[in-house]
């Protein structure tokens, strides 16, 4: 007779022996980490890209974990780089491999990668972008999940500098990004995780919901005006006012 294992314990028997091998990876020591490490932090220092492995991208784009790892293990031991060095890196744009797993929707690549690398999380590119806001563009809901339970878990609640809290260079949140693309999902997922963000402005003074009001999408409208009006914690500042009156306001210019 032969033995039948669930799907589940076998997905999660795949999952630890993914994390076990990529710990067993990251373990390894270079004769030249030292002099490696601090020839990427003097590039950094003087804004300097480095450029990806591409080889890296195709295992990304395919999600394909198993590939991931072994190309991730080639690239470290051919170039003699610890993996933390490897995931440090980025390619021109700006863009970490955390970036570009969730611009692919590799959600399970992505789920890895900040497992053993959460600094990535609020890692920014070029345009200010961190990975929430790429897969919000891209409209990658499964990593747009994922980043959020993640950050959620690693951040502490009254942390000031969360994921959804933060901007690129032009002051968008995600959610700013998820309203303007439009991406009703995504604005969902936002404001279930975390409803103060409808009360932030980017740099043009917009509110997600003045935004919303402004593309005339009214699933996304429905979502917003579910926002409390007033929340006893915040104190003064033109990002904390309510949404509605911010965009009221906005309208009125």
């Amino acid at each position: 007779m032969d033995l039948e294992i669930p799907m589940e314990d076998y997905a999660s028997q795949i999952a630890r022996g993914n994390y076990k091998k990529l710990e067993i990876l990251k373990a390894k020591l270079f004769p030249k980490l030292q002099s490696t490490n601090t020839m990427l932090q003097g590039m950094e220092d003087s804004d300097t890209n480095i450029s990806m492995d591409v080889t890296l991208y195709e295992a990304i784009a395919e999600d394909d974990v198993n590939n991931f790892i072994a190309t991730l293990e080639k690239v470290s031991m051919d170039k003699e780089l610890h993996l933390d060095a490897i995931l440090d890196q980025m390619a021109i744009s700006g863009n970490s491999l955390l970036h570009k797993a969730a611009s692919f929707g590799s959600v399970g690549i992505a789920e890895l990668i900040i497992d053993h690398f959460p600094f990535l999380l609020n890692r920014r590119n070029n345009l200010g972008d961190t990975a929430l806001h790429v897969a919000t563009k891209a409209k990658k809901l499964s990593v747009v999940k994922v980043l959020i339970d993640k950050s959620g878990k690693l951040c502490p609640a009254n942390d000031n500098d969360t994921l959804l809290q933060m901007k690129n260079h032009i002051g968008n949140t995600a959610l700013h990004e998820a309203v303007k693309a439009p991406f009703p999902d995504a604005v969902s997922c936002f404001f279930s995780a975390n409803p103060k963000v409808s009360y932030y402005l980017n740099e043009n003074g917009e509110s997600p919901l003045s935004l919303a009001i402004e593309t005339g999408d009214k699933e996304i409208l429905e979502l917003l005006f579910k926002a409390p009006s007033v929340y006893d914690e915040l104190v003064g500042g033109p990002q904390e006012e309510s949404p509605v009156y911010a965009a009221i306001l906005k309208k009125r210019k």
